[in-house]
C-alpha cells in the first residue's frame, strides 16, 4: 500500500485484499491462549506492568518483530510500551494512509511505513506495520502495534485474527493503569467498579484455567497406556480448551456462541460442513464454565468419530440439532454411515468417562450415551444458567 490519499474506505478493503492475497497459516489457538494466559495473569498480579507484559509476550512468542503500545495524549499517540526494537517516539494521530488513525475501529497495514513514522528512525528496519486502535466510551484510547523487520517475515490473516482479539485485553490493561496527568481521569473514575468486577474476573479465570489443565492432564495419565499415547491425547485436549479459551476471554461477557464451539472442532479435524456434519439450532451463547466442559466433550466426541465412527471413512456424516426454551439447552448428536459397526469398548476411558461423569456432575446434565452399528448418538439436558 504506497499511495497516502487513499480514502478510508478504499483503504480497509485494500487491507482485507492484500491479506486474502497472501498464503495465511492455520489458526494457532496454542499461542493466542499462551498469549492470554500471560497478560491476564499479569493483570491480576501486577495490573499496572500488564500493558508493557503484553508486547513481550508478542515478541516472545514470535507473533512480531517488535510490539508496542502507543496511548492518546493531546494530538499525538505516544508509546506506553514497547518491546524489540526502539520505535519513533510519536505518532500523530491524523498520521497514517488516509489519515485518522485514531478514528478507526479495524486493523490497517501499512507497507511501506517509510512515511507513516516520522522524525526518528527506528532501531531496525521496518518492513510493514500491522496496528489496532482500542477505545474507551466511544474515544480513542490508544493503539496496538505489531512490528515486521525479517524482509521474509509478511504478516498474514492468521496475525489480523489474532490481532483483532486483542483490543479488548489492551484496554483492560489501559484501565489498569495508574493514574497519570495524562490521562483522561473522569474516564478512569467511571470505570473503576467495572475495572474491579473485571480484574476479579480475571483472576478467578487464571486459577481456574491452571485448574482445568492439571486435571486434563492427571486423568489423561490415567488412562493412557504410554507416555505416546498419553502425549498424543493430551495435546488435543489442550488444544481444544485452548480453543474456548480464546474465545471466553475475546469478548468477556458476551459468552461463547454453541454453534461456533462445535463447528471449530469439527474443522480442526478437517471435517467438511455440508457433505460430513451439519449444525441445526438456535443462537446460544455459553457461559464460561459450561463452554469449557463442552468443548472438551466435542472434541471427544469429533476425536471418537475420526477413529471409530462417522468420520472414519469418507461416507459417514454427523447431524448435530439443539434447542433452548424454559431455561434448559437440550443437544443431539447423531452419527450415520460410520465405515465399519460401532461398538461400545470394553474399557471406559476419558472419553467416556467425561461424558457419562463430568457433565452430569459438572454441568448438572442428564447424559445418553448409544453406540450404535452406524454410528455414536449421544444426547444431552442441561439448565443454562450457571458457570
Amino acid at each position: 500500500m504506497t499511495d497516502a490519499h487513499l480514502s478510508r474506505d478504499a483503504i480497509g478493503v485494500i487491507i482485507t485484499e492484500e491479506l486474502k492475497r497472501r498464503p495465511s497459516r492455520a489458526a494457532d489457538h496454542e499461542t493466542e491462549c499462551r498469549l492470554l494466559s500471560i497478560v491476564l495473569r499479569e493483570l491480576a498480579e501486577r495490573p499496572e506492568g500488564a500493558l508493557q507484559r503484553l508486547t513481550d509476550a508478542l515478541v516472545e512468542l514470535g507473533i512480531a518483530g517488535s510490539a508496542g503500545v502507543s496511548l492518546a495524549e493531546g494530538d499525538d499517540l505516544r508509546w506506553a510500551a514497547m518491546s524489540g526494537a526502539r520505535l519513533p517516539s510519536g505518532i500523530p494521530i491524523d498520521a497514517g494512509p488516509g489519515g485518522g488513525i485514531g478514528s478507526r475501529s479495524e486493523l490497517l497495514l501499512i507497507e511501506p511505513p517509510a512515511d507513516f513514522l516520522p522524525g526518528e528512525a527506528a532501531d531496525a528496519p521496518v518492513q510493514e506495520i500491522l496496528l489496532a486502535p482500542f477505545h474507551l466510551q466511544g474515544r480513542i484510547a490508544g493503539t496496538l502495534w505489531l512490528v515486521a523487520h525479517d524482509p521474509g517475515r509478511k504478516f498474514d490473516g492468521e496475525d489480523a485474527r489474532l490481532l483483532a482479539s486483542l483490543p479488548p485485553v489492551a484496554a483492560a490493561a489501559y484501565r489498569a493503569m495508574p493514574a497519570s496527568g495524562g490521562a483522561d481521569e473522569a474516564a478512569r473514575r467511571e470505570a473503576e467498579e467495572r475495572d474491579s468486577l473485571l480484574l476479579g474476573e480475571l483472576q478467578h479465570r487464571v486459577r481456574n484455567t491452571l485448574g482445568v489443565v492439571r486435571s486434563i492432564a492427571r486423568r489423561t495419565a490415567l488412562n493412557s497406556r504410554n507416555v505416546e499415547e498419553m502425549a498424543a491425547h493430551l495435546d488435543g485436549r489442550i488444544d481444544a480448551f485452548a480453543r474456548v479459551q480464546a474465545m471466553v476471554t475475546r469478548k468477556p461477557g458476551a459468552g461463547v456462541d454453541l454453534a461456533m464451539l462445535i463447528e471449530d472442532e469439527l474443522v480442526a479435524h478437517a471435517a467438511r460442513e455440508g457433505m460430513q456434519f451439519s449444525l441445526s439450532g438456535p443462537e446460544v451463547a455459553l457461559r464460561a464454565k459450561p463452554a469449557e466442559t463442552l468443548s472438551l466433550a466435542f472434541h471427544e466426541l469429533v476425536t471418537n468419530a475420526v477413529k471409530y465412527g462417522a468420520l472414519a471413512g469418507e461416507k459417514g456424516r454427523i447431524d448435530v440439532r439443539w434447542s433452548a426454551a424454559d431455561g434448559r439447552l437440550d443437544f443431539h448428536w447423531e452419527e450415520s454411515g460410520a465405515a465399519a459397526p460401532v461398538r461400545e469398548p470394553d474399557h471406559e476411558g476419558f472419553g467416556l468417562e467425561l461424558l457419562r461423569r463430568m457433565l452430569p456432575y459438572d454441568l448438572k446434565a442428564e447424559i445418553e450415551v448409544e453406540f450404535r452399528p452406524k454410528g455414536l448418538s449421544f444426547g444431552l439436558s442441561m439448565p443454562l444458567e450457571q458457570g
